[in-house]
């Protein structure tokens, strides 16, 4: 007759890979967190006027200039292969332009 037992044999061992668990768990909820904040961007002031947008593809960074003054940086999305000049549909680069 098999007989069940509801505690662990090791109590110890038990605990620490409860406790693991939790640790990951909560890395995983901070970092979720700090990436939901990082990606709302604020908007620019009503005042402002852009003139200018440059955007560099290896930082994938789009920035907007008014004159000389910074006025904003953005994190942008852009082809898996981007760096380069586009040749060809779905060759994964982003096009460049003036």
């Amino acid at each position: 007759m098999a007989y069940f037992s509801p505690r662990p044999r090791n109590l110890t061992a038990s605990l620490t890979l409860l406790r693991n668990k939790f640790i990951w768990v909560a890395l995983a909820a901070a970092l979720d967190v700090a990436l939901f904040t990082a990606n709302r961007a604020e908007p620019l002031p009503e005042s402002a006027q852009a003139d200018h947008v440059t955007v560099d593809k290896a930082r994938r960074v789009l920035s907007l200039y008014s004159g000389d003054t910074l006025l904003k940086t953005y994190r942008v999305a852009l082809g898996p292969d981007s760096i380069g000049h586009k040749e060809q549909q779905g060759d994964g680069r982003t096009p460049e332009g003036e």
